[in-house]
């Protein structure tokens, strides 16, 4: 008969109902193609109530389309052997006779077993082949991991050292589209079209791994370059980010010989799907396709595609650590800055209401007595606190223009300069008391802000001339020095005092006044606390009632 040797059969000759079966039903006999179909008796199965299933038995009649095939190849009788590999139908023992026969059971058992022998040599030679072709690309893909664990981008450990991705498989180039950039092989598609391929993959596949040999045939438009990437290997790293490395393999020409025209069948003319009736030598030459992609290049790409995952999740996690890490310093920084504005803002409302005071007692005094002696006085009086309030206000406006992205300066402010100015902003609180000031400054100069200076001793000595007794000439007393480590200051007077048993946890706090005065709003001690802390010092309080106060300031020594 006609030899059929090193010809191709079509895959529509073999079309799925018959491959399932060929999966459940491994020898199937026909031993008469000539022979008339015996009806099934009953047709209806009376327990299940639905056809009878003869899907494995022996004799059953296949289907009318099968039978014509056979008869226009000019066979009889024939007997085909499933080959299963990995579970999977990877060919078939076709044996033909040109005169019905029939084979007995021992032989086509036999037979069947040397098929199975076949199936089982095929799969340990793919077996023995694939594992030592897969051990080397896992060797590589390792060796490809560190290089991009210890490259700056990922993409430089794919292209740029010892091994490239292509060392993993066949492909002939290779794209990777990461982090909105695109870099390419050589001899891969140009960078418009490898970006039609990725727009095309978001559109229609839903695989995190994709591969054809013969791209155009899903993709009409990749007709135009199949010459660089007739056969694709898509691995997705972010669908949503369009992100994915593109492996290609070129298109490969060849000659196929077919047992006849490889048309699918058609219907003829009484409407019947009728197979081909040709099985003579017929050419072909096969366009747009690429070697396939092996089981290796998959499994290996896939390993790949996990490993880089891993790394940029890890990559994006060390940089949400470091922004985490950054938001708590622009926290931090923040909060500072928010702090610096509510020490500026209760320094203008706390420490100017003072000078404000003065100036409208000196009016009631000017109204008192209209004369030019006394408005002369006045006016030097309020010149001289006008000078105070505008020198506070530059400082403020220079600190707040010059320092809030940076720390306060600090710089040797001055003590005493800044007591006398103070004692002239509470003027009028002095004259009306008659208070009387002690100095004793062994420490000249203190290097904090000098605004945070000015507001400290404000809020010290105006609380001395507030909570004065009416017993006795009030004295307050200054001291400045300091030791090896840090630097004191100390404002005492005899006014008042009170009993720290009961106001001592609440003396600093917030709005929290312990005498009967009408100018006290409880802030002053508050703000003083802030500050000297947010120097990184801190201040404590001895008093008795009736026998006066004394704050004690301890701030470290600059370094």
């Amino acid at each position: 008969m006609h030899s059929y040797l090193h010809h191709h059969f079509p895959a529509t000759d073999i079309p799925a109902p018959a491959r399932d079966l060929l999966q459940k039903k491994h020898v199937r006999q026909i031993p008469d193609v000539e022979a008339e179909a015996v009806d099934i008796v009953p047709y209806i199965n009376a327990t299940t109530a639905a056809p009878t299933n003869i899907i494995l038995s022996e004799l059953r009649n296949p289907s009318e389309i099968h039978l014509e095939y056979l008869k226009n190849m000019g066979v009889s009788a024939t007997l085909s052997f499933s080959i299963m590999v990995r579970g999977k139908l990877w060919g078939l023992i076709t044996c033909h006779n040109l005169s019905p026969v029939f084979i007995d059971y021992w032989k086509r058992q036999l037979c069947y077993l040397i098929a199975k022998a076949f199936s089982n040599a095929v799969m340990a030679g793919h077996e023995k082949r694939d594992i030592g072709t897969l051990e080397h690309y896992k060797q590589i893909e390792e060796q490809l991991i560190q290089q991009m664990s210890s490259s700056d981008e990922v993409v430089q450990g794919l292209f740029y050292g010892k091994h490239t991705l292509l060392d993993i498989t066949e492909g002939a180039a290779a794209a990777v589209f990461i982090h909105n950039k695109l870099t390419r092989s050589e001899f891969a598609p140009e960078e418009c079209q490898v970006m039609e391929i990725i727009d095309w993959l978001v559109a229609n596949s839903n695989n995190r791994v994709f591969s054809t040999r013969q791209l155009s045939k899903v993709m009409p438009g990749a007709v135009a370059f199949q010459d660089k990437a007739s056969g694709l290997l898509a691995l997705e790293i972010s669908r949503y980010n369009k992100e994915y490395i593109l492996y290609f393999k070129p298109e490969i020409r060849e000659t196929r010989i077919w047992a006849g025209n490889p048309e699918k069948p058609e219907r003829g003319a009484d409407k019947i799907l009728h197979p081909r009736k040709s099985f003579q030598n017929w050419e072909e030459v096969i366009k747009g396709k690429s070697l396939p992609w092996t089981m290796n290049e998959l499994e290996i790409t896939e390993i790949l595609l996990k490993d880089i995952t891993t790394i940029l999740l890890r990559n994006q996690a060390q940089q949400l650590n470091q922004l985490n890490l950054e938001l708590k310093v622009n926290a931090e920084d923040l909060r500072t800055k928010n702090s610096r504005l509510e020490d500026f803002t209760n320094i203008i409302t706390h420490n100017l209401r003072s000078p404000l005071r003065n100036i409208r007692g000196l009016h009631k005094l000017y109204m008192a007595e209209p004369t030019q002696d006394v408005a002369a006085e006045v006016m030097a009086r309020i010149s001289g606190m006008a000078d105070n309030l505008s020198a506070t206000i530059d400082d403020l406006n220079l600190i707040l223009k010059a320092t809030i992205e940076k720390p306060l300066p600090q710089g040797d402010v001055p003590i005493e300069s800044i007591i006398e100015t103070e004692k002239q902003n509470l003027q009028d609180e002095i004259l009306q008391s008659n208070a009387k000031f002690v100095t004793d400054l062994s420490l000249k100069t203190l290097s904090i802000p000098k605004v945070y200076l000015e507001s400290i001793l404000h809020n010290l000595i105006s609380n001395a001339l507030k909570y004065k007794s009416n017993k006795r000439q009030p004295l307050i007393t200054i001291k400045a020095w300091q030791d090896e480590q840090n630097s004191f200051l100390s404002v005492s007077d005899n006014g008042l005092g009170m009993d720290l048993e009961k106001v001592g946890a609440r003396l600093f706090m917030l709005y929290k006044t312990f005498h009967h005065n009408k100018n006290s709003k409880g802030l002053g001690l508050y703000l003083t606390k802030m500050q000297i802390e947010g120097l990184g010092g801190h201040i404590s309080v001895e008093s008795e009632p009736d026998k006066g106060t004394t704050f004690l300031i301890t701030l470290p020594n600059v370094q």
